[in-house]
């Protein structure tokens, strides 16, 4: 499932939209890049958003990352997730 962002990359704050019944995703960037990404839980179920490493279109390498998720609110199926730190 896709996943657009408004952006060449994530960072701390940004606000994901995204289908609530899905776990693997393709993120879009602004720039035309594109990565996958999986949505993960920890033992207490604490949602965390795995990203794979990407470069930019104007070539910047992005590590794979693990973003910790601050927030979340589900609406008729769809998810918004505000991202915390990436660890």
């Amino acid at each position: 499932m896709p996943i657009a962002v408004g952006y060449s990359h994530l960072f701390r704050g940004l606000t994901l939209e995204f289908d609530s019944e899905a776990g693997e995703y393709e993120l879009h960037f602004a720039d035309g890049s594109q990565s996958r990404a999986a949505l993960l839980h920890d033992e207490s179920g604490t949602p965390a958003l795995q990203v794979d490493a990407y470069a930019t279109a104007a070539g910047t390498a992005i590590p794979e990352r693990l973003w910790t998720i601050v927030s979340t609110h589900r609406d008729r199926g769809r998810t918004r997730a505000t991202l915390g730190q990436a660890l």
